[in-house]
């Protein structure tokens, strides 16, 4: 396409109709320079070494967990707004964050994974990391003289549900690109969507349990 002189493949792609379902529908076969998405997914991976693909796992997983700190520290304060955000918009916003650097690479450019395992690896590591930043935060921070039950509380069952709340949408993520692999085919946010649902309500839910037990007999 003449437009696309000086363009990279992958802007090329992006650019492109020929992936489109109403110009696929047509069944009309793309011009011989035309870069399709499948041409270029495939190519792409060809020309990616596995170190390079774990190289960019690591990359990820050091700075996701940082990243989605910015989500934690949203909505602090007293208000029945600031409930609502510790019980449904927090969650959404950290479960979000918490992922969004894989997410894109995923949409972007998901040659730089190497299989599901990358992806799930990468997602743990920025759970635990964000978790860990925050236990910093509000230990060394937030809460003055903190107890040792909630410092045991903060690094065990914390830790542990923001772990499992990104493996959780790790999956749909990791279903996500497999599918987009397989099918030489964009990746489809429909497809990880569920899982990060299924992650914020169980976030959502945990906070529920944490403000009725801080409100009883524990400090959170």
């Amino acid at each position: 396409m003449a437009g696309a002189r000086g363009e990279s493949e992958s802007q090329r792609v992006e650019h492109g109709v020929w992936d489109e379902p109403a110009i696929m529908a047509l069944g009309s076969a793309p011009p011989d320079d035309a870069v399709t998405y499948a041409v270029w997914l495939n190519r792409s991976r060809q020309g990616v070494s596995v170190w390079t693909t774990w190289g960019s796992t690591i990359l990820l997983a050091l700075c996701a967990g940082p990243l989605a700190v910015f989500g934690a520290l949203w909505g602090s304060g007293g208000t029945w707004f600031s409930l609502m955000a510790l019980v449904v918009f927090g969650p959404a916003v950290e479960e979000v964050m918490k992922t969004a650097a894989v997410a894109y690479v995923i949409e972007k450019k998901p040659y730089l994974f190497g299989s599901r395992v990358q992806i799930l690896l990468c997602v743990l590591a920025s759970g635990v990391a964000f978790a860990a930043i925050e236990n910093a935060l509000y230990l060394g921070v937030y809460i003055p003289d903190p107890s040792e039950e909630l410092v045991r509380w903060r690094w065990t069952v914390c830790v542990a549900m923001h772990a499992g709340c990104c493996l959780i949408t790790g999956l749909g993520l990791a279903r996500m690109w497999k599918s987009a692999c397989d099918t030489s085919t964009k990746p489809e946010v429909s497809t990880g969507f569920p899982y990060l649902l299924v992650a914020v309500v169980v976030h959502g839910s945990y906070n529920v349990f944490a403000i009725v037990l801080s409100a009883t007999s524990f400090q959170f």
